[in-house]
């Protein structure tokens, strides 16, 4: 499995960029950092030093491959309640604690399957090649997800104390080439948040009733705006 970890791009003589954790290279050869500092987005990756491209451009790669045959699915995680571990105990600690999920993500997943964090407490996993048949790809895809979800909820021992947390991940089966990379991302996170809103902790798949639903709070918030 491939990590991805998104972090802001900094000059390249920043003292910040000589104190990456061990491991950690960035995406593009040094030479061309100075020449994209107004873009303040970079991306990197665990365990090489090959430049490769972004983790959304491997999905568009995906999304427009029209002879693709096995299903690929998009999963979204969010971490529940990071934000209060990262508020009361320390962004050192919340660092921390996003490196050992990295870790866990890494062996959690298939040695086809890529991950990037997004930044904050969310991470992106693209599950390929799963299966030429739907009900089968669904049931992989479960799996994995599932395994991810197990993995996170594992107690965390950091400066000598137990931390947990829970994971809401929502996923997007597709298969073909019919939807675009911006479309699976979005069908994705409507799913992780249908898991944040069913009590978190969980695994949610995209259907169209999501979709629905996401329309009608969207017109009834409208329609209470314009009321007011």
């Amino acid at each position: 499995a491939s990590i991805w970890r998104y972090a802001e791009l900094l000059p390249v003589d920043a003292p910040e960029v000589a104190l990456l954790p061990p491991g950690w290279t960035p995406l593009v050869p040094a030479p061309r950092l100075a020449e994209d500092l107004g873009v303040r987005e970079l991306w990197l990756k665990l365990d090489t030093a090959n430049p490769t491209h972004s983790f959304k451009d491997r999905v568009v790669s995906v999304a427009a491959t029209k002879a693709r045959e096995s299903a690929y699915a998009l999963c979204v995680v969010d971490l529940d309640q990071f934000k209060v571990i990262n508020d009361s105990m320390g962004h050192a600690v919340g660092d921390k604690l996003l490196m050992v999920i990295a870790q866990r993500l890494k062996e959690s997943l298939r040695i086809s399957d890529t991950a990037a964090r997004l930044g904050g407490d969310e991470f992106v996993i693209l599950l390929e090649h799963l299966d030429t048949d739907l009900t089968v790809s669904s049931h992989k895809a479960s799996e994995v997800a599932h395994k991810v979800k197990q993995a996170i909820s594992e107690p965390f021992l950091l400066n000598y104390s137990d931390y947990y947390l829970s994971a809401s991940i929502g996923v997007c089966l597709f298969q073909g080439s019919e939807l675009s990379a911006d479309e699976i991302i979005r069908r994705a996170d409507i799913s992780m948040y249908q898991s944040k809103n069913t009590g978190r902790d969980r695994v949610s798949f995209y259907d169209q009733e999501m979709k629905e639903q996401l329309e009608k709070r969207t017109i009834l918030k409208s329609d209470l705006h314009s009321a007011i």
